[in-house]
């Protein structure tokens, strides 16, 4: 009898810690608020991060295709629960007193996936490069957002004609990565990601076919 009690004791404590944590990630799941914020890290708007005073953007056209790699002395700011009771997302920094990006990413990873960039330097305007070529474009206006397009209807259908990667980085951080598909639909060149859809500009593509990239 008392070894049952005691099994009904360890399983009713077992269940009440369960629930008080899958309670406390649901908090953050409906709310979106960061769980364990460090001082001075929130979010203010969508897209946009404070840290420090400073405010950072998302740079959204890259968002899922980028690639950093976060090391040991990169800092923990917090961590999302975008779904119901897990934190499945973390978003890390590099020390110093006024840092250049924060990156975030699936919490079991150890690299960012999506960057937000301090607000000064976004607006200065995002350079990239084009890996083993001398091409160099501005992100957030060679890549114009659209709605011609979309995912379902032209790329889960294979409805275009060409599709090939481009390799990239931020020509002034080059340390974020960049590996974005693009597609030819009806004889205009597209990134094209499940959220959003982009038309790339004419000056853009000029550039890729001088260099052999597309044809």
């Amino acid at each position: 009898m008392k070894k049952i009690l005691a099994v009904i004791i360890l399983i009713t404590l077992s269940v009440s810690l369960i629930s008080c944590d899958a309670v406390y990630a649901l908090k953050y799941s409906i709310s979106g608020d960061f769980i364990d914020p460090v001082e001075g890290f929130s979010r203010t708007e969508e897209n946009v991060l404070i840290y420090k005073d400073n405010k950072y953007i998302l740079i959204r056209e890259i968002e899922g295709d980028c690639w950093i790699d976060i090391t040991d002395e990169d800092i923990l700011l917090g961590q999302q629960s975008l779904w119901p009771f897990f934190p499945n997302h973390s978003y890390y920094v590099n020390p110093g007193e006024n840092p250049r990006f924060i990156m975030g990413g699936p919490a079991s990873g150890n690299n960012g996936t999506y960057v937000f960039l301090r607000e000064d330097i976004y607006n200065a305007g995002v350079t990239c490069a084009i890996n083993d070529s001398s091409v160099e474009f501005e992100i957030t206006t060679d890549f114009i957002k659209t709605d011609k397009v979309n995912y379902d209807d032209h790329i889960k259908t294979g409805s275009y004609t060409k599709e090939l990667k481009i390799h990239f980085y931020v020509k002034d951080i080059p340390i974020i990565t960049v590996k974005k598909s693009i597609c030819l639909i009806d004889g205009v060149w597209y990134s094209v990601d499940i959220g959003d859809a982009y038309q790339l500009s004419d000056e853009f593509v000029d550039e890729l076919i001088k260099e052999g990239i597309i044809d």
